[in-house]
């Protein structure tokens, strides 16, 4: 395992944007609603990716231990009243420079991932992040972290 420091983990908001526009094609092309953006399972899927870079894990689990929709619902808490309260998540590290379609379709290629892609959520945050030198797992690589967060609160 390489052991040089992280240099820097950066926000990548071009494969944010791209990735929701990717996404909603897949999701109109099955006859499916387009997810709107959601700036709280935006917050969260962030925080997951910068956490993942930072601390050198890649799980759905947050590194304090807890399971990721007590992590979610932190910032995208089901308000008092609503009868339907969902969250779900899909997770990608690959090469910093993968593309939006390349994700779309890997998680397209995954039955459990798929499912996230196609199910009946309202809303979607991505946390995609540039790491260099990543630490743990990512052996010292610069590699690209993504979090889609899902959710629906109705």
């Amino acid at each position: 395992m390489r052991t040089r420091e992280l240099a820097s983990v950066q926000l990548a908001g071009d494969l944010n944007r791209e990735l929701l526009r990717q996404l909603n094609a897949v999701r109109l092309r099955a006859g499916l609603p387009a997810l709107r953006r959601s700036r709280d399972l935006t917050q969260a899927a962030v925080a997951h990716s910068r956490s993942m870079a930072k601390h050198g894990y890649f799980s759905h689990t947050s590194y304090n231990g807890s399971l990721f929709w007590q992590r979610v619902e932190q910032y995208y808490p089901a308000p008092q009243g609503v009868a339907v309260y969902r969250v779900g998540e899909n997770l990608i590290s690959a090469p910093a420079s993968i593309s939006a379609a390349t994700v779309i379709r890997s998680w397209m290629q995954s039955p459990p991932h798929r499912e996230n892609l196609l199910s009946r959520w309202a809303e979607v945050g991505f946390g995609c992040v540039r790491a260099v030198n990543a630490p743990g797992v990512f052996d010292g690589e610069t590699v690209a972290i993504v979090t889609a967060d899902f959710g629906t609160r109705r």
